[in-house]
């Protein structure tokens, strides 16, 4: 039991192992994007959002929403100031910062926790090391002194079925033969 436990001790690790290099590789590509679209803001000249905050709602299936969405449209219209500030926001995070945004990552972490304070293996250990030490003639007692001894009063009872059930086979038996000797008699 402890060998699966470390296997899922050392697999969880491994994933978040995968989970973090994510991360790193999601980040450089956020940034990449958010460097290209400050680029086309400030060729552009959009320094601040040059929608100026335009929205619809949006309907749903009963036409009952209060959800309001922006209205579709490129990223770099945000403005290159607002841009900038979320690079300059996203290069400024710890390490630790950004794995704490990830609810993967978060996940992992509490598996890994729950199985490294998982005592079940201990547990079962500790049983199978008082077994080993106690003696097996003392888990069950015995004391034929306490035990009470009844003659059976059926035994001639018994003896007299013996003998006619014996009987009776015994006959069949001698029948069975005889009729088989008067066939055989008859055939040849």
């Amino acid at each position: 039991m402890q060998k699966r436990l470390d296997a899922k001790i050392e697999n969880a690790t491994l994933e978040k192992a995968v989970i973090q290099e994510g991360i790193k590789l999601a980040v450089t590509q956020r940034l990449l994007f958010l460097s290209e679209q400050a680029i086309i803001a400030r060729e552009l000249g959009v320094e601040t959002n040059f929608l100026g905050g335009i929205e619809r709602l949006e309907a749903a299936d009963n036409n009952v929403s209060l959800s309001v969405h922006r209205s579709p449209g490129p990223f770099y219209m945000n403005g290159y100031k607002a841009i900038e500030k979320e690079m300059d926001l996203i290069e400024n995070r710890s390490p630790e910062e950004r794995l704490a945004l990830s609810a993967e990552h978060a996940a992992v972490q509490q598996e890994i926790f729950a199985l490294k304070n998982d005592v079940s293996a201990a547990q079962l250990s500790s049983v199978r090391k008082m077994i080993e030490a106690d003696d097996p003639t003392r888990w069950v007692l015995f004391d034929f002194n306490l035990a009470d001894v009844e003659p059976d009063s059926k035994i001639s009872l018994i003896l007299a079925l013996s003998l006619v059930l014996g009987g009776f086979i015994g006959m069949v038996f001698v029948l069975l033969r005889s009729a088989v000797r008067k066939r055989r008699i008859n055939y040849s």
